[in-house]
Formats: structure tokens, C-alpha cells, sequence
């Protein structure tokens, strides 16, 4: 789609940016100005014996290569990669295209309702966490640990696997159960706290549509709504 819609308007994009879906930020994306031009930019953390692949910013020549997931396959095969994760399989195809990569900080996580053990392997931040969570799992809830505790915790993980930097504020969450009750209650006193109100995701929400060639997703009342709603 990207190397379609270059071709017909007769462009190249400076810069092309893939996250997810499932992503929540508690920050602005950094700026553009300090990332790398000829590698691809990608979160400090969650590496999981490769590279975290839940964000990535690059020029259309290292993004062309970072986002052939599937079509790298029998490359990565061929240099005897096999049976790897997500993260793993990621590292070697920059790799193998001789791509260079770069790390910076970012303030988003993914929201998830897995669950996973305690003490964490693989830890699950509170939204309420202040900084860079760079793509680190995360849930509305009440903090299990915070403070000393939680950043002990933090820098006790490896570094190749499920650090996932040096968080500012981090909270943790008991990811051994389902999500809390009163979930919703911890997400819009969150947005409370960034004194974000309806009327101003709304006018944000259309700003950025209008920015945007191609918006498939609900009106911004419907998402401003849900999200903000008590």
C-alpha cells in the first residue's frame, strides 16, 4: 500500500512510522529530528532475545525491509534462523538486509488481558506509570508495587528479555488475574489526570483526521466517549 501510494502521487515519504493498534500513549511521540535516518528506530526494552518490534520509525528504504515480515521468511530460513520469535525473527531480517538499527525511549505500552506470573518475567505496567514504558505490556489497575520495590524489580530482569528500560514512575500490576472490577474507574482517572476533556479529544481527534488521507476507525464523539466516559 505504501509503495502504491508513492508511485501513484509521485513521492517518497520521509519517514514511515508502524505501531499497533493495542497501543497506549501516555506521552508524545518523540521528535523525528533526533532519530536516525538511515537506520531503523526502535524501542529501548522488551527484546525478548531480539529486537522489540512494537514500534518502528525508519525512511522508506529501511522500513521497505522491516515491514516484509513474512517475505524475508525463506531469507532468514536460508542464513539458518528457524523457529524463532517474533522479536528474534525481526532482529535477524534488518540483519540479514544489512539494515542498522537504533534505540530511543517511547512513551506507549500494549494493552493486554494475558496474564503472566509473579514475581514478573515479563512484567505488566499500570497506565499510571510516568515515562517511557517503550511498548511494555500494561492494564488499568491498581499498582501491586510501585516505587523502590517496582523499579528493583525492573532492573532485575534481563536486559536482552523483559527489561523494558529505566521507567520514571513505574507502577506494576498482578497480571496473575483477570483484569480488576473497577478497571474503568483506574482508565478515566488516568485521562482526568491529563486534564483532557471530552470536547477536547474531540477537536484533537478531528485535527488529526484531517491530517490523515485514509481513516478507517469510529467518528471521534464514539471514541472520545467511550474512552472518557466515567
Amino acid at each position: 500500500m505504501i509503495k502504491g501510494h508513492q508511485q501513484q502521487h509521485n513521492f517518497t515519504y520521509e519517514w514511515i512510522i508502524r505501531t499497533r493498534l493495542d497501543g497506549y500513549w501516555n506521552g508524545y511521540l518523540p521528535s523525528l529530528d533526533k532519530m536516525d535516518r538511515n537506520a531503523y528506530n526502535v524501542p529501548i526494552g522488551s527484546q525478548y532475545g531480539g529486537l522489540n518490534d512494537r514500534l518502528g520509525i525508519g525512511n522508506w528504504e529501511t522500513s521497505e525491509v522491516a515491514l516484509a515480515r513474512l517475505s524475508l521468511l525463506p531469507l532468514i530460513h536460508e542464513h539458518g534462523a528457524k523457529g524463532l520469535n517474533s522479536e528474534s525473527s525481526f532482529k535477524q531480517q534488518l540483519e540479514v538486509k544489512g539494515v542498522p538499527y537504533k534505540f530511543f525511549e517511547f512513551p506507549f505500552c500494549i494493552v493486554s488481558r494475558r496474564k503472566y506470573g509473579w514475581p514478573p518475567g515479563v512484567p505488566v505496567a499500570s497506565i499510571s506509570s510516568k515515562g517511557p514504558l517503550n511498548g511494555a505490556k500494561c492494564r488499568p489497575c491498581d499498582p501491586i508495587s510501585n516505587g523502590t520495590e517496582a523499579k528493583s524489580i525492573i532492573q532485575g530482569l534481563d536486559r536482552g528479555h523483559g527489561w523494558i528500560g529505566n521507567v520514571e514512575e513505574i507502577e506494576l500490576c498482578n497480571a496473575t488475574v483477570d483484569w480488576e472490577p473497577n478497571w474503568r474507574d483506574v482508565y478515566h482517572n488516568v485521562f482526568v489526570s491529563l486534564n483532557q476533556s471530552v470536547s477536547e479529544c474531540i477537536q484533537a481527534n478531528e485535527e488529526l483526521r484531517k491530517e490523515v488521507q485514509l481513516w478507517d476507525a469510529p467518528i471521534a464523539k464514539v471514541i472520545c466517549e467511550v474512552g472518557l466516559r466515567p
